[in-house]
């Protein structure tokens, strides 16, 4: 589905960290039976009066069964138009396939809690139109443990038909700058819901 390289390495490179604002880079390997997949994201307000921000996404996916490699990219800038709402622009790349996005977006984050939910369309004849999120629990178990929660979820629609949809599971400890635990990958493609699951591991690494 998504083309090879780790393109996600070129984001250490292009985004500066701004400790006047919120950011979350993350690196994540998940292993499960069928597949290694790399993912890196960010969200990063981008200036001062934290009115605009950037989410992207990038993976990389290798299949055990295949040996094959694929890559996906995702980015949105947003502007925080009202209590957290507003516009968003970006594009989405899939192997050989490209196309500019709009829509709205929602984010909202304090101590211990994340959400950004991105609602957009192509702009193309019968455009994908997706509505993507990330929502982000910790919480202070005891002194010395942290529990880490995380849901991403992703639907998609082409001519008001179901194309494919993915939700991301993760559990697990919170160790600071790392975060560690499992995880369920499920997958369900097409009008008739084509389903698949990877329960796995991942390593999470926030990068700041």
């Amino acid at each position: 589905m998504y083309k090879k390289h780790n393109a996600w390495i070129l984001l250490v490179a292009l985004i500066a960290f701004s400790p006047k604002s919120y950011a979350q880079f993350v690196l994540e390997p998940f292993i499960s039976e069928d597949n290694l997949i790399i993912e890196s994201w960010l969200f990063k307000e981008i200036d001062e009066q934290k009115k605009f921000n950037l989410f992207s996404l990038n993976e990389s996916d290798y299949d055990f069964d295949t040996e094959n490699s694929t890559f996906l990219s995702y980015s949105v800038f947003g502007y925080d138009w009202i209590k957290g709402f507003g516009p968003v622009l970006g594009y989405r790349f899939l192997e050989s396939y490209a196309a500019a996005l709009g829509g709205i977006q929602y984010a909202f984050y304090k101590e211990g809690f994340f959400i950004t939910v991105n609602l957009t369309s192509e702009f193309k004849s019968d455009p994908n139109i997706e509505l993507f999120s990330i929502v982000q629990y910790r919480k202070k178990i005891t002194s010395s443990f942290t529990a880490f929660t995380q849901l991403q979820l992703s639907t998609n629609f082409i001519n008001e038909d179901h194309s494919f949809s993915f939700q991301r599971f993760r559990v697990g400890a919170d160790l600071g700058q790392f975060q560690a635990g499992f995880g369920l990958n499920q997958v369900q493609v097409g009008t008739g819901l084509d389903y698949t699951a990877s329960p796995g591991i991942f390593l999470r690494m926030e990068l700041y």
